[in-house]
C-alpha cells in the first residue's frame, strides 16, 4: 500500500512518544476522517463524551511544481506543497502549545523524508471550531520543498 503524504507525516509524528501521550485523542488524516473531518461518528476515540480530547488533523495539499531546480537529463524538478496541521483541545490551549513546540522542533528546517525539507510558513493561528462544540484549535501551516519526477501520460 502506498501511503498518502499526510499518512507519511502521521507516521513521522507517531515516532515521538511524548507527542502521542499529549495527543491522547489521536492523530488523523483525511483518510482517517473522510470529508467531514474529525467527528464523533467516525472518530469516537477523539472524544470523551461530547468533548474533544487533544488531537491533531494533518492535511497536505497538491504538489506545485517549481522551476527552482530542474534536471532535464534525469527528468526531475523541484516542487512546493503546503501542509497544514490542526490541533484541537477542549478548555484551553496549554496542551496544544506543548504539541506545537514539539511539532515545530520536528518540522522547522528539517528533512523528515529523503529529498524533502520542511519549514514553518505562518505564526500559528488559533480560535474556536464551532463544528466541534467550540473546541479550541491551533492551525500550523508549513511548506514542504522537494524533488519529484513528473509522470508522463
Amino acid at each position: 500500500m502506498i501511503l498518502s503524504d499526510a499518512q507519511m507525516y502521521k507516521e513521522y509524528f507517531e515516532q515521538n512518544e511524548q507527542l502521542l501521550l499529549l495527543l491522547d485523542g489521536g492523530l488523523y488524516t483525511w483518510e482517517d476522517t473522510g470529508r467531514l473531518g474529525i467527528n464523533y461518528s467516525n472518530n469516537p476515540l477523539a472524544f470523551n463524551g461530547a468533548l474533544i480530547r487533544p488531537c491533531a488533523f494533518i492535511k497536505t495539499k497538491e504538489i506545485q511544481p517549481t522551476t527552482d531546480l530542474r534536471d532535464e537529463a534525469e527528468q526531475i524538478m523541484s516542487y512546493r506543497r503546503t501542509c497544514q496541521i490542526f490541533l484541537y483541545q477542549e478548555g484551553g490551549t496549554a496542551i496544544l502549545e506543548q504539541v506545537f513546540n514539539m511539532m515545530y522542533n520536528m518540522i522547522q528546517d528539517k528533512q523528515p523524508f529523503p529529498g524533502v525539507r520542511t519549514m514553518l510558513t505562518n505564526i500559528p493561528e488559533g480560535g474556536q471550531d464551532e463544528s466541534l462544540n467550540g473546541a479550541n484549535f491551533i492551525r500550523i501551516d508549513f511548506v514542504e520543498i522537494g524533488f519529484f519526477q513528473p509522470e508522463i501520460s
